[in-house]
């Protein structure tokens, strides 16, 4: 058994958000699929985005924060 230490840290990195890169693979509807992770597309129902950053354009690459385990991503900027 672990120390009470590991154990707070693996809680703590579960729920801390990971910064992630997403490819706008359309952009009517849009659809956005992570750079590390083809299988994974998004679409607004998944994704915040701030209204300085939209529309999306198709092509564009995006930093992502992944939030609530990987259920919704927040547009931080563009890359």
């Amino acid at each position: 058994m672990g120390s009470i230490k590991e154990l707070i840290q693996k809680c703590v990195q579960t729920q801390m958000p990971n910064l992630e890169i997403g490819v706008v693979m359309n952009d009517e509807p849009v659809r956005v699929t992570l750079e590390d992770d083809a299988k994974i597309n998004l679409s607004m129902a998944s994704l915040v985005v701030p209204s300085g950053k939209a529309p999306l354009k198709t092509g564009e690459r995006l930093y992502l924060l992944a939030m609530n385990q990987g259920k919704m991503y927040y547009v931080l900027d563009r890359v």
